[in-house]
C-alpha cells in the first residue's frame, strides 16, 4: 500500500510508526500514565463502534437474517480504536512483530481450546 496521506506506508511497522509520531510530532514518551490514557481512549472508541453496529437490533431480531452493510462511521471508529491500541502497544514497549507474534500465539491457544484440545478453562478465568 502506498503512502496515501504521507504518514504510514502500510501496517508492517504500525506500532513503530505510531511510536515515531508520538515521539517526533507530539514529543511524548511511553509512560504508565500515557498507556492508561491510550487504554481509556481505545475503550471509548470501541464503545462508539459498538453504538454504530446497532447490536441491540441484531440481538432482538429486528435485523436477524437481513444483509448488513457496515457504515463508514463504524469503520472510522474501528480505525480510531486501532490507533489508540497501537499507541498503547508502543507505550508497553512492544514492536509490531511482537504484537503479531502474541496475536498468533493467542489465536492458536483459543482455537485449541475451542476444539477441546487445550487446557480446561477454569470458571471465571480469561484467555
Amino acid at each position: 500500500m502506498a503512502k496515501k496521506f504521507g504518514v504510514l506506508a502500510d501496517g508492517s511497522d504500525l506500532v513503530e510508526a505510531l511510536g515515531d509520531i508520538q515521539r517526533k510530532v507530539y514529543r511524548r514518551k511511553p509512560t504508565a500514565a500515557y498507556a492508561e490514557r491510550m487504554a481509556f481512549w481505545a475503550m471509548v472508541e470501541l464503545g462508539e463502534l459498538a453504538n454504530e453496529l446497532d447490536i441491540k437490533a441484531e440481538r432482538d431480531g429486528t435485523r436477524a437474517g437481513r444483509d448488513w452493510e457496515p457504515s463508514q462511521k463504524a469503520k472510522g471508529e474501528l480505525v480510531d480504536a486501532i490507533i489508540f491500541l497501537g499507541n498503547l502497544a508502543w507505550a508497553l514497549g512492544m514492536t509490531t512483530d511482537e504484537l503479531w507474534d502474541e496475536v498468533n500465539r493467542k489465536v492458536a491457544v483459543n482455537v485449541q481450546r475451542r476444539r477441546g484440545l487445550g487446557p480446561e478453562k477454569k470458571k471465571g478465568a480469561r484467555a
